[in-house]
């Protein structure tokens, strides 16, 4: 069980770990020797905690370590990842971004793939660069990974093969090193936003004394600027060492033959240098009551933080410490559970707000709450946080709160055990990697079971609250404002003075329990005959129509054991709008309001325990009520989509809380170049269509409570209602429970879903938009009109032609020119409006390079149109696809979402999965190229422009 399952880490902190990554700490005590006399270490040495049985883990003679792990699910596909345990906490002052540069250069020439060669290579055996093949640089760590489309010892032998060479067969030009370093210039600035500006201060300031702040992974520019092969070469042998690397294989693969290819393949690696000392993590230098104030407009928002943070030596992994960590992880829950009840009862002033506690990466104890809120709420905010803390702090929890969280944790133990076999080859292997990097034992969820289950039925109140106190017992804590809040005088002063006096305030017990009574809805025990069954053979479907108009669609699988997805579909969707946001709003408002008769801290109740999990959403063309569940809990699925169907909750504190996060959201995007791209480019391909792109905030405050009521009654009056269901289940037994909930009713045909007016593509124009920043960088985005989504054979070929211009552009504006870091090429059609439909490319560059990289990417669409493609660069565009799709033909999800649901309405949706492999695989060069011919065409195309930096 993963902490990082139950609890959300606060605003703070959680910047950092998601855009840096994580923290190591030293290795601990290690035994066993291999033949070139290089410790060898595993994580359960030490502990009384043994390792999945199913692993198979070893050691070659160098000390390079592995772990292989044979899944089926998906067939045939093999996870392959190298871990090297070393990132920028490693590099010397003068090194600063090297290890990130370096995990770059891997890419670009190594012993037996030549620069340039390596990405054509994965895409010519159908591996896509970035998803199938990607890397990221931590601050302990570097991890490369490569998802191969077969498991048998040659592409075994080809994964292994580039992971070796990674390892230490980097060539490190300093051609190629000149040629990349415009492109970590580029992915500098894309990544530099006033978010990570706010996060790197904040770091500055809570974790002085540490190294955690001062090597962040992008590192420093007159440092990058000056990196070449000797530089990189010093921190390759170094670090890039066998003894600090481990290979992880998990997949549909033979684990002898694996363990031969691994032996085959890396035992010859040796080690460029002598050892390094591992690098002094520090101590945080702070004691006692602090703040931290960071005033900067362009956030958005404020965040505002109570935290306490201090230093903690790293542990075992033993039975002992994964309950000192269950405990607390009940506490966290508790206090979210609070947090959500004070939402439903008080209309606190903040919009959002998160608790969580734990350890960064065995070397920084935390425990924060944090809440967002505008520029003039931070003192409400701050007094309600420190309300709800000390409440937690000096009257603690109750039986009735920790019982919730603990059916909350048995639930998902149970779920993780029924599901086991079904678990993903890359999911498997990245929590592999996760443990590894933090020297933890990786269990399975049978071992986890075990391990929890007994610890949760001995686990009181009494427990939880005397962990809780013991975090917030520590000496050092830090208040920190951030955001678009502006102090005058001594800002610090002023906080510091208000949170002393808030100290003082009296803080009250207000506990109460809500006697809940579920299911509250009667069932239906009338007669509810099927009127048709219609078979489909080819796709090993039924569909049922009962005599009450409601429309079953079933597919049974064993793509998830012990699993169902479930979809019902009603309404129009967004085509019934009333006003412009309306279905922007009322999605939230009605996934924020529970029942009418249930709150949602009082649905939650209910639900823990369970596997159920279900939203709501109104999608472009109909309403929906998703979700999935054990198969053990259907009929407990069911009656929880009768509530949210038949007795919708519309709460006007969530109505509230929806329109008080929607604020913030506009204010953020008011100076944000995403916003730009939802609010005016979106529109402006669409010509200016109200249906598309995001509405300004004029438009959404101007909804009321009452409009937003109205509309959502309309909505659920439920006049037709298809339900599909895939996954592994009893038919009869799912008809039955379906008709025994929603016999009931009377259901109307499907309605008919589209619109007769098509956007007006704006063929030759240009938009510019300036967003005012202290961050100076561009994006250009251009397009050119295409068709809509129902010709399934052209919307395939679009998108193959989308991704052979996204190559082109890879190749020519990042890889040449270092003009772009991720280039993105996208086919959009759509499903709703008649004739409609574009291929996008979206590049982020330098300030004033603008018309310069627009020219180029017109350029190689002309060299497209006439000197047409080749064979290879077709194959090379189908065969990643070609592996992606018949991967995504065995997942519940493409058969519930793109065959099933609303296939009453859209019949041909059934015809499509008959036909994807055989389509794709026989699209032929001429025939691409006509598209190419007839739809990338610059005369036809339009430009949009956004440019960021001070006005």
């Amino acid at each position: 069980m993963k902490k990082s399952v139950h609890v959300v880490l606060p605003l703070a902190l959680m910047g950092i770990i998601v855009l840096l990554f994580f923290l190591l700490y030293p290795p601990i005590a290690k035994s066993g020797r291999g033949n070139d006399n290089v410790v060898v270490s595993w994580p359960s040495y030490n502990s009384d905690l043994q390792p999945d049985p199913s692993l198979t883990r070893g050691a070659l003679d160098n000390g390079l370590r592995y772990v292989i792990k044979q899944n089926s699910e998906p067939e045939q596909r093999v996870a392959a990842y190298l871990v090297v345990l070393a990132g920028s906490m490693h590099e010397s002052e003068n090194q600063q971004g090297v290890a990130h540069f370096l995990e770059h250069m891997m890419f670009n020439g190594s012993t037996h793939y030549p620069p340039g060669t390596l990405i054509d290579y994965f895409q010519s055996i159908g591996m896509d660069f970035g998803g199938d093949t990607n890397a990221y640089t931590g601050f302990d760590q570097t991890v490369y990974h490569v998802i191969l489309p077969s498991g048998d010892e040659k592409e075994l032998e080809i994964g292994c093969n580039v992971l070796a060479d990674f390892a230490r067969g980097a060539l490190l030009l300093d051609s190629e090193i000149d040629r990349e370093r415009g492109v970590i210039f580029s992915e500098k600035r894309d990544r530099d936003s006033a978010e990570y500006r706010n996060y790197v201060s904040y770091s500055d300031f809570a974790f002085k004394g540490t190294r955690y702040p001062l090597r962040w992974p992008i590192g420093k520019e007159e440092v990058l600027n000056k990196a070449d092969h000797k530089l990189m070469k010093s921190f390759y042998d170094s670090w890039y060492r066998p003894d600090k690397m481990v290979v992880v294989l998990v997949g549909d693969l033979d684990i002898s033959i694996a363990q031969q290819v691994i032996e085959e393949k890396f035992g010859h690696l040796r080690a460029g240098s002598v050892p390094q000392l591992e690098p002094d993590f520090g101590k945080i230098d702070r004691r006692g009551l602090d703040v931290f104030y960071n005033y900067d407009p362009e956030l958005g928002t404020t965040n505002v933080s109570i935290e306490t943070i201090w230093d903690v030596l790293p542990e075992v992994p033993t039975k002992a410490l994964k309950k000192k960590e269950l405990i607390q992880i009940i506490g966290d829950l508790i206090v979210g559970y609070r947090l959500e009840k004070k939402r439903e009862n008080e209309s606190p002033p903040f919009a959002i707000a998160h608790y969580s506690s734990g350890i960064i990466e065995k070397r920084i104890g935390y425990g924060s709450l944090s809440a967002t809120t505008d520029g003039s709420s931070w003192k409400e905010t701050l007094a309600s946080l420190h309300s709800v803390l000390e409440r937690a702090r000096l009257y603690g929890f109750t039986e009735s709160e920790v019982k919730r969280a603990k059916n909350e944790i048995s639930g998902e133990l149970k779920e993780n055990v029924q599901t086991k076999s079904s678990r993903h080859s890359r999911s498997i292997a990245e929590s592999i990697v996760d443990d590894l990097t933090v020297d933890d034992v990786y269990l399975s969820p049978d071992q986890e079971q075990k391990l929890y289950a007994p610890m949760l039925a001995e686990i009181t109140a009494d427990n939880v609250n005397a962990s809780f106190r013991t975090i917030w017992n520590h000496s050092g804590r830090l208040v920190a404002v951030t955001g678009n809040t502006r102090l005058s005088g001594n800002a610090k002063d002023e906080i510091l003075t208000f949170y002393k006096k808030e100290e003082k305030a009296t803080v009250t017990n207000g506990t109460s329990v809500q006697d809940i009574i579920f299911p509250y809805l009667k069932a239906y025990d009338g007669p509810t005959a099927v009127v048709e069954r219609r078979q489909f053979p080819e796709l090993q479907m039924t569909r049922y129509t009962l005599a009450n108009g409601l429309v079953i669609n079933c597919k049974k699988t064993s793509f998830e054991d012990n699993k169902v997805h479930v979809s019902a579909n009603f309404g129009r969707g967004e085509l019934e709008e009333s006003k412009a946001g309306m279905a922007l709003v009322a999605d939230d408002v009605i996934n924020l309001s529970g029942t009418s008769s249930l709150s949602p801290s009082a649905l939650d109740t209910v639900l823990a325990g369970s596997s159920v999990d279900l939203s709501f959403h109104i999608g472009e063309q109909a309403s929906s009520l998703s979700g999935t569940m054990l198969s053990g809990d259907f009929e407990f699925g069911v009656q929880l989509l009768q509530a949210l169907l038949l007795d919708p909750g519309c709460k006007e504190y969530a109505y509230k809380a929806v329109m008080q996060r929607f604020e913030l959201m506009y204010t953020k995007l008011q100076g944000d170049m995403d916003g730009a791209i939802l609010m005016q480019v979106q529109p402006f391909l669409a010509g200016n269509s109200r249906y598309y792109g995001l509405p300004g905030w004029d438009e959404i405050r101007q909804l009321s409570f009452g409009d937003v009521k109205s509309w959502v009654e309309r909505v659920f009056t439920l006049k037709d209602l298809e339900i599909s269901v895939v996954g592994d289940f009893d038919e009869t037994v799912v008809i039955s429970i379906l008709s025994k909930y929603f016999g009931g009713q009377h259901f109307e045909a499907a309605p008919v879903r589209g619109r007769n007016d098509a956007p007006t593509f704006p063929v030759g124009q240009i938009l510019k938009v300036a967003v005012s920043s202290e961050i100076e960088k561009s994006t250009v985005l251009i397009a050119w009109p295409t068709d809509d989504f129902w010709d399934i054979g052209r919307t395939r070929r679009l998108s193959i032609v989308a991704s052979i211009l996204e190559d082109q552009i890879r190749k020519t504006i990042r890889e040449k020119m270092g003009a772009s870091y991720s280039p993105k090429v996208l086919s959009y059609v759509s499903r709703v409006s008649p004739h409609f439909g574009y291929i996008l490319a979206e590049l982020n560059v330098e300030k004033g390079k603008e018309t310069e990289i627009i020219d180029e990417v017109k350029k190689l669409v002309r060299d497209l149109r006439t000197k047409g493609l080749t064979q290879e660069e077709l194959e090379r565009a189908k065969k990643p696809l070609l592996t992606s799709v018949l991967e995504n033909v065995k997942t519940n999800e493409y058969w519930l979402y793109s065959v099933l649901s609303l296939s009453v309405s859209y019949p041909e949706q059934l015809i499509w999965p008959t036909s994807i492999v055989d389509d794709i695989s026989g699209v032929q060069l001429q025939e691409l190229t006509s598209y190419i011919t007839q739809y990338l065409d610059n005369t036809e195309s339009a430009v949009a422009i956004i440019t960021s930096g001070k006005s």
